[in-house]
């Protein structure tokens, strides 16, 4: 095992003798645990199962994984459990990635500044967080549960005109992500 100081944090690599799942997680609880008692408040990024010659590609997953912390919510992010933030962050910096950004968020984020009360925005990225569950949402946001219905029927209705898909709530989720992923990357 070793620890390098990267940035403004630390860079861990560990290696295994025995090679099985089991064993690769024990020890990776292992220094996730150590890690968490001496620093709380920590991020920390997982990545797959790399040799140890290509340890520049482990390297690179788990900095995706810390820099996905804002769309996972949690203080641990393996690579492996990422989806579709995966290939989002292969493609970012793209001119397309960020069309259809704009495309999406655009209209929903130009109400949001025109009428200074609405958080379409912050409604649909909780409604999406909550699966898409009206009163949970409503419960998170501290609304009554037709604030979000009309809320979301405002976004799509915003957003409809730009979207080629018939889940709009899709594209719009693929799209919170690309916010989220470009707003960890202006911080890094």
């Amino acid at each position: 095992m070793s620890a390098l100081e990267y940035k403004e944090g630390f860079l861990f690599l560990v290696s295994y003798k025995d090679g099985s799942a089991g064993a690769e997680q024990k020890k990776i609880d292992y220094v996730i645990e150590t890690i968490n008692r001496y620093m709380q408040d920590c991020v920390i990024g997982v990545s797959s199962s790399n040799s140890l010659l290509d340890c520049g590609n482990a390297i690179s997953q788990a900095i995706t994984a810390v820099n996905s912390h804002s769309i996972k919510n949690s203080s641990v992010i393996y690579y492996n459990n990422l989806g579709i933030v995966r290939l989002l962050k292969l493609f970012s910096g793209h001119k397309e990635l960020d069309l259809f950004y704009s495309d999406i968020l655009g209209p929903i984020l130009e109400f949001d500044q025109k009428t200074n009360q609405s958080n379409l925005f912050e409604t649909m990225d909780c409604f999406i967080q909550n699966g898409r569950d009206f009163r949970k949402t409503a419960k998170a946001l501290f609304l009554h549960e037709n604030t979000i219905r009309y809320r979301v029927a405002k976004v799509q209705e915003l957003v409809a005109p730009k979207c080629s898909s018939d889940d709009v709530l899709e594209d719009l989720s693929i799209a919170i992500k690309i916010y989220k992923l470009r707003k960890a990357e202006k911080m890094v």
